[in-house]
């Protein structure tokens, strides 16, 4: 983004709604990224915009601010960005040895389920290769 698309922090306020002191306390509790810059020179740019958008769609939806944070920390942030508020993400599991899973968070690792099964078959080759080794080092 060119520097004369970013924003100061009074014109993302004007932009977006909220008072600056929001906007501060949302970049101090997580809620938005810190903008670039410090102080006088701090620059918002379209996806500090966006971020208020998708904070004030899951406060529309019922959402505390604690539990925006908490989704936010969960999820990637361009993932959090792109998808639709409130929709869930893709989450498969699969088993690969007795107490142990992987779990595939499909639209962040962006693998097919062919894919993610290969890892997991190749990794469970990895946990069975370590148990072969140990086993034959107590054989001796």
């Amino acid at each position: 983004m060119s520097s004369k698309n970013l924003l100061t922090i009074d014109e993302l306020s004007q932009v977006s709604g909220l008072s600056k002191r929001t906007i501060r306390y949302y970049v101090n509790s997580g809620l938005l990224d810190r903008p670039s810059g410090e102080t006088k020179n701090a620059r918002y740019d379209a996806s500090h915009l966006e971020q208020i958008r998708n904070i004030k769609a899951l406060q529309e939806k019922g959402y505390t601010l604690a539990r925006i944070v908490e989704l936010k920390r969960q999820t990637h942030q361009e993932v959090l960005n792109r998808r639709e508020i409130g929709e869930p993400l893709t989450v498969i599991e699969i088993p690969v040895d007795p107490g142990i899973s992987i779990e595939f968070r499909q639209e962040i690792c962006g693998l097919t389920q062919p894919q993610m099964i290969k890892l997991a078959q190749a990794f469970l080759e990895v946990i069975k290769s370590e148990k072969d080794k140990e086993a034959q080092e107590e054989k001796e």
